[in-house]
């Protein structure tokens, strides 16, 4: 284990400007997208900052049926790749408005039919299509999440006694045991990676987006569990998701070890988890 902990902090660096990396790649996708589209229009109208803040107007229904505009904040950046309009589509009503004094720029980028999330979009498409095929970032990528996975979990096991430590933990620290994907409604949970094994009733879900570790039985389901899966979901899947509604199916996937000879029984672990 100390092994593993000395690998990941000596990554640790490595990792944190991987991530910068990306949002600064995004950055650039968008000052693209100026010049491609937009050149024209900023010469009126200066873009304002990413990190700028700005009041949209959303419509809210009342009891009674009335609908009334209140106001809800989004950075530039966030209009820009079109946050609020699937903030107003998960609310079931995708009226909204941008005030009179609103910044001439985003209110023009944003309100047009071929809206500038829409050209965002394209661009992303193309870059990740060409990402799909490069061998050596889809290298760099597994190994950036192999690090982070060890190190959250290396940080959890300073809390844990040895005698409960969960055998999945130990395979996956010695490389035997390959972590897998929790979906919903046939949707992938993101962010999320659990580790088990038939010898064990307990499930280890390490979480990418908090940097946490939690161990839970793969059959209880209160709701603390719940508020724990939840915060890993989309605004779109949480709001399909009624409240006590998640019911796992376990589905079973054979490939998740790395060439070990174990028994039979074992083969068969229940890991790709399928909520309902």
């Amino acid at each position: 284990m100390k092994k593993y902990a000395l690998e990941s902090r000596q990554h640790a660096i490595h990792h944190s400007a991987y991530w910068k990396g990306n949002a600064a790649v995004l950055n650039l996708v968008i000052t693209d997208v100026y010049k491609k589209y937009y050149a024209q229009l900023a010469e009126h109208f200066p873009p304002p900052a990413f990190d700028q803040s700005h009041q949209i107007m959303f419509v809210h229904r009342m009891l009674n049926g009335d609908r009334i505009y209140l106001p809800e904040h989004f950075t530039t950046k966030a209009l820009y790749l079109g946050v609020h309009t699937r903030e107003a589509l998960a609310q079931g009503d995708t009226s909204f408005y941008f005030p009179t004094d609103a910044n001439p720029f985003l209110r023009l980028a944003c309100m047009r039919t071929s809206n500038i999330a829409k050209h965002i979009a394209t661009e992303l498409g193309a870059l990740l299509s060409e990402l799909k095929v490069n061998t050596t970032f889809q290298r760099l990528f597994e190994a950036t999440l192999d690090f982070r996975a060890i190190g959250i979990v290396i940080h959890a096991l300073e809390t844990l006694h040895s005698s409960d430590i969960p055998p999945a933990i130990r395979h996956f620290l010695e490389g035997k045991l390959n972590p897998q994907l929790v979906t919903m409604k046939d949707r992938v949970v993101p962010h999320l990676l659990p580790l088990s094994t038939m010898l064990d009733s307990r499930m280890v879900y390490i979480s990418l987006a908090h940097s946490e570790m939690k161990i839970a039985d793969r059959y209880a389901f209160d709701p603390a569990f719940e508020d724990f899966i939840r915060k890993h979901l989309s605004m779109f899947d949480e709001h399909r998701l009624a409240e006590g509604g998640l019911k796992p199916t376990l589905m079973c996937n054979p490939n998740i070890y790395h060439g070990v000879d174990l028994p039979a029984f074992c083969l068969q672990p229940e890991l790709q988890l399928e909520y309902r």
